[in-house]
């Protein structure tokens, strides 16, 4: 049977490593999610067809063009971008920033595809460690109900 670990036992840093991974994984959404290289100032939000979306792999690693159409003060616009979010296809209309200087630089908002698989990873293994630490938390609680002392009968 499962022998319940001590008190001294290693298995205690099980919620403090869920608790970082957690804060990580916020962190890192919000970073990723906001990342443009578009000055704050100069970044103008619009709307965009995706005209087309070509995908190439370089050895083992995926990547996307996404080509949109835009228009910027009553002019028609066509760039590329390789801010790939989950689910986007042609024809699809995405949210896109622009720079207010440089029209034809773009970026698409929303959470792009490395985000999402990251943000899924993060709350897979967060799930597993709560259910770890559920069952851990079960059996310590049990453990204590067992070494109770039963009180003497008058």
């Amino acid at each position: 049977m499962y022998r319940i670990p001590d008190r001294e036992s290693p298995w205690k840093i099980v919620p403090a490593i869920f608790a970082f991974t957690l804060i990580i994984g916020v962190l890192l959404f919000f970073v990723i999610n906001n990342r443009t290289d578009i000055p704050r100032a100069d970044r103008v939000s619009t709307s965009a067809v995706v005209m087309d979306v070509d995908r190439y792999s370089t050895g083992r690693n995926l990547h996307y063009e996404v080509f949109v159409r835009y228009t910027v003060d009553g002019l028609e616009f066509e760039s590329t971008t390789d801010d790939y979010t989950f689910g986007m296809r042609t024809g699809n209309t995405v949210k896109i920033y622009y720079d207010r200087n440089h029209p034809f630089h773009v970026r698409v908002r929303g959470l792009p595809y490395e985000t999402a698989v990251l943000l899924v990873a993060i709350l897979f293994l967060g799930s597993i460690d709560l259910l770890f630490c559920r069952r851990l938390i079960g059996q310590i609680k049990e453990e204590r109900k067992s070494k109770k002392p039963k009180s003497a009968a008058p």
